[in-house]
């Protein structure tokens, strides 16, 4: 659908802007507002469904929009209890996101 399109422009925007970031500084930065004071981008672009900036968390390394029903869930990934009635979230993982984003820690032997 043409929001989840623009929702992707967005979000592809802010993705490589938080790569230069990254490349330049060593690290992902602290806030959306970042990107923007640093001249990567002119303003933090807009989730198309609630019309409010996109979400970031450095921590989880996601980026999201709120997605169709409105709700924002945190970005935070589906667990299995979820997957029959899934949270509207629309995310993008940031580099080293998937391994956090499993439901329980994995080993490494």
């Amino acid at each position: 659908d043409i929001y989840a399109a623009r929702a992707n422009r967005a979000a592809t925007r802010l993705l490589i802007a938080i790569a230069i970031h990254d490349r330049r500084k060593g690290a992902f930065p602290d806030t959306l507002d970042d990107l923007a004071a640093e001249g990567l981008l002119e303003s933090v672009p807009r989730d198309v469904y609630s019309d409010k900036p996109l979400s970031y968390s450095r921590e989880q390394r996601v980026l999201w929009a709120v997605g169709p029903d409105l709700i924002d869930n945190s970005g935070r990934p589906i667990t299995v209890a979820q997957r029959e009635n899934p949270p509207d979230d629309i995310i993008w993982f940031l580099p080293g996101a998937r391994e956090n984003a499993l439901p329980f820690p994995r080993r490494t032997y």
